[in-house]
Parts: structure tokens; sequence; C-alpha cells
């Protein structure tokens, strides 16, 4: 026996009056149809964009690159630069425009975006930069929410058409604007939220033709001898930067698992033994000692791990709650 399943109604042009539209079906079709509106992955009903891929399925499928987390040292930076400055007289925010621009350099990237905590602050960076930038053929130039959508477009078509270009916002960019060309993403300052950070990593890794890799960079300078310290800015930015990158990449935070709690022999897990995907995220200095690097990379991966095993355990207890009320 057949059924008929009303689907809803249709005005008649002529006379004004209401039809139902119905479907005839059978109960064993209705079961398949059922059956079928449960999976979002069957791409029939709904697509094949609606099944999400993870970070890594995406770098295999050539759909975007690769993502590493880089900073510069004082050396490298003025090395870069090929100019002396006195650093100790300078502030954090007058240090941020040499540092972008020595990664420029030092990376071989073109085109870049930065996110600052505030519009204020971005604009303020872009006052500091600007006679540095143009006077390395770069056009700089920053966007805010509250300028006309006209003028936004405008600049953003100006940074795409030239050679070389830096521009500079608050949030406005996190999302909705798709630009492959950018290679570099500054994070001018530090982000706490898990989920903005995995928006701006987001935006370098479009594939675009001689794109081999995105950087996520950050401005503080690296110390040659102990690196960042524990609670500073550049820390706590490549703290939540990574913590982003594990949260799109199942085999990354695998890695990342394995390496927090596992003792070989009752030894902790030197970084030569990570697994190479996942010390292939960073980046760092060539001027630091392998040793200072390796312990940077050691206190980020277990700060990170732990942080992700203690979510994970109360997450296991939260389930078993629900489930026994």
């Amino acid at each position: 026996p057949q059924r008929r399943q009303v689907l809803g109604s249709k005005v008649n042009g002529k006379d004004g009056s209401r039809k139902l539209v119905t479907k005839r079906s059978s109960p064993e079709q209705e079961d398949s149809d059922r059956i079928k509106a449960r999976s979002f992955r069957n791409r029939d009903l709904y697509g094949p964009c609606l099944f999400r891929k993870t970070n890594q399925d995406c770098v295999e499928s050539n759909i975007t690159v690769p993502v590493k987390l880089c900073c510069l040292s004082r050396k490298e930076m003025l090395s870069e630069l090929g100019r002396e400055l006195n650093i100790s007289s300078y502030t954090r925010d007058e240090i941020v425009p040499f540092a972008i621009m020595a990664a420029y350099s030092k990376l071989n990237a073109t085109k870049g975006v930065s996110f600052h905590s505030l519009v204020a602050r971005s604009e303020e960076f872009v006052e500091l930069a600007k006679p540095l930038f143009e006077e390395t053929g770069f056009y700089i130039s920053h966007v805010n929410g509250k300028m006309r959508a006209v003028e936004q477009e405008r600049r953003l078509t100006k940074s795409r058409s030239v050679a070389k270009s830096h521009m500079a916002n608050c949030q406005l960019w996190r999302e909705g604007v798709d630009v492959p060309e950018w290679d570099l993403v500054v994070v001018a300052d530090a982000v706490s939220n898990h989920v903005i950070a995995q928006q701006i990593i987001g935006r370098v890794s479009r594939r675009h033709p001689g794109k081999e890799c995105g950087h996520v960079f950050i401005p503080d300078l690296f110390d040659e001898e102990s690196g960042f310290e524990a609670g500073s800015e550049g820390y706590n930015a490549f703290v939540s930067i990574f913590q982003a990158m594990m949260a799109d990449d199942p085999q990354l935070e695998r890695d990342v698992l394995f390496v927090s709690g596992q003792n070989v022999e009752n030894r902790t897990l030197d970084v030569t033994e990570y697994p190479p995907r996942l010390k292939e995220r960073f980046q760092l200095p060539a001027s630091v000692p392998l040793p200072v690097q390796q312990e940077f990379i050691r206190n980020i991966v277990v700060e990170v791990g732990e942080n992700k095993s203690k979510d994970s355990l109360w997450l296991n207890w939260y389930n078993l709650l629900e489930k026994y009320k």
C-alpha cells in the first residue's frame, strides 16, 4: 500500500483558492528517505560541501596549503633589515613594524594582513609603519567596520593589485574575506579565543599559484638565550595559535596528546623523537641554539596537550553524568 504525504499547499492564481501538494510513497520508501536525511554525508540531498574536511584532508586534496607558526630573533630581524637599531630604547609597539618588515624579507612573503585587539591599535600601527613600509615599496593601509563598504573594497582591491602590500584590521576580516594572495598573517596582539585564532589562521591557508605554505607570524622577538618566557605576550600567542591548529587537525591532536603524556623507559620524549608532522608546524629563528628551540617547542606542546587532556577528562565525566543522570 502507498501513503499520501502532504508536502504543503499552493495558491491557484485564477480564483485564489489553495490546493494541497501531496506525494505518494510506500512505507519502505519513507524509511529509505528518512535514513538518507539523517546523514549530512549524503551528497544527493545536501551537496558535496556540507561534510567538513579536516585540515589534513584539505592539504592532501590541494584545497589549502600547510600553515607554519613562526617568529624572529633580534639578531635575525636586524640582519634582514640591514640596519642597526637600539632595541632597548623602543617600546613593543615601535618594534612590531620592524619585525613584520623583517618577516616579509625572511619568509619571502609579499602580501599579508595583521590582526589587532582594537581598531585604534590597527590605526596606530599603520601610522608607525607607513614610512618604513613605503620606503621598501609596500602599500600599507587599514580598514574598520565604520568605513563605507565601497572604501573597504577600494583599499582591498588596491592591496591585491600591487606587488607588495600589508593590510591592518581589528576583527573585520576574520571571516568573509577570501584573499588567496595573502601568505603572511600577523597576530599583533595575543588571542585568547581559539575560534578567533582558527579564523585568523584561515586567512593564509588558501591555495594560490606559487604559494607553498602560509605563515602565522608572532611579532615578538624570540630571545636567543631563553626563548619566550611563560606568560609573556609572545608565549601566549604561540599557545593560542597552536591550540587552534590542533583543533582543526585530528592527526596533530593525536600527536600532541601522545607526546604530552608519553614516557619511554621512564623518561620524557625528546623533541627529536616528536612526530615530523608536529615539528613542522614551528619555524623558529635559526640564530637561536637548537636546545633553546627544542625546550620552547616542548613547553608549548606539553602545555597545550595537558589543557586538552583536562578538557577531554571533563567531557568524559560530563557524558557519563548525562547518560546516567
